[in-house]
C-alpha cells in the first residue's frame, strides 16, 4: 500500500494561507517559541469566546487516511475541548472529531460522524508536554448502514513511545469520507492554548509513504517534477502546472 501525501500544512513552509491552508483562521499564528525540532514554527491556536481554528483547502475526498501531528497543550482541559476535525467536503458533515475531556481525566474521546463517541485513548495528556498523534480512518462502504467504517488514533511521546491507542476496528457505521482537516481549539476552554507541529497527512493512491506515518518531521521542501504528490489542487490542469512538492522528512517524505 503507498500513500500520497496530502494536506501537509503550513510550520513546514512558514503559511497559513496559499496552497496548504484556505485562509478562514481564527486565533491562529505561526510560533517561535513552542518548537518540535527541526521546524522553526508550530501552528498555535489561542483560546477564546470565538475558539480558534485553522483548516486546510478542500481536495477530493478520499475513503482511507492516515495522519500524524505533533500535539501540546498550555493548560488542564476545563471541559471537553475540541482539537481536531475530519471534514467531508463541508464544515457540517463530519467523518472525526477529536476532543479532550476533563471529565475523562484530559483523555482523547473519539466522535464519529454523528457526534456520537465511540472510543476513548486510554492516556491522559499532560500540559506543557509534545506528544506524537497518528490518526488513520477508513470511510464507511454505504454511510449510515454498512458497518465497515474505521477509525484508529494512536498517542506517542515526544520520545517515540507508545502509550495509548484506540482502534475501532470494521465496525463503524458513521464515517465519511475526508476532503478537509481543521486543526481547533474549540470555545469551551477559554484559557488553554493549543499547539500543532509537523502535520503530515497520505491517502493511499500513490507516493513513497506506506501505513503509519511514525515519527516523521518536515524539515524542508524542495522542486522535482510532476504527477506523483497532490499539493493541494485537484484538477489535472492544476496539477500539471504546478510543481511536484517534495517535503524531506527526517522518517519519511511529506508534502
Amino acid at each position: 500500500m503507498a500513500l500520497i501525501p496530502r494536506f501537509t500544512t503550513g510550520p513546514g513552509i512558514n503559511s497559513l494561507t496559499g496552497a496548504k491552508f484556505e485562509g478562514t483562521n481564527i486565533n491562529a499564528t505561526l510560533d517561535t517559541s513552542v518548537l518540535v525540532s527541526p521546524s522553526p514554527y508550530s501552528l498555535k491556536l489561542t483560546q477564546g469566546a470565538a475558539g480558534a481554528q485553522a483548516q486546510t483547502n478542500t481536495i477530493t475526498a478520499v475513503s482511507e487516511i492516515y495522519g500524524h501531528f505533533y500535539f501540546q497543550k498550555t493548560l488542564t482541559a476545563a471541559a471537553i475541548n475540541e482539537l481536531l476535525i475530519l471534514y467531508q467536503a463541508t464544515n457540517v458533515s463530519c467523518s472525526l472529531r477529536l476532543l479532550i475531556s476533563a471529565p475523562n481525566a484530559d483523555k482523547i474521546g473519539i466522535y464519529d460522524g454523528t457526534g456520537a463517541q465511540v472510543g476513548i485513548v486510554g492516556i491522559g495528556l499532560s500540559h506543557d508536554t509534545w506528544y506524537r498523534i497518528e490518526i488513520r480512518t477508513v470511510a464507511a462502504t454505504t454511510y449510515g448502514s454498512s458497518g465497515d467504517g474505521r477509525i484508529h488514533v494512536k498517542v506517542y511521546d515526544a520520545a517515540a513511545s507508545l502509550l495509548a491507542e484506540l482502534d475501532t476496528g470494521a465496525t463503524l457505521n458513521n464515517v465519511r469520507t475526508c476532503s478537509r482537516i481543521q486543526y481547533t481549539n474549540g470555545t469551551k476552554d477559554n484559557n488553554t492554548d493549543y499547539y500543532f507541529a509537523h502535520m503530515i497527512w497520505c491517502d493511499t493512491t500513490g507516493g513513497e509513504m506506506d501505513g503509519w506515518i511514525g515519527d516523521s518531521r518536515v524539515t524542508h521542501h524542495t522542486i522535482d517534477g510532476i504527477g506523483t504528490y497532490n499539493d493541494g489542487v485537484d484538477t489535472e490542469e492544476e496539477r500539471e502546472n504546478s510543481a511536484n512538492i517534495t517535503y524531506a522528512t527526517e522518517g519519511g517524505v511529506g508534502t
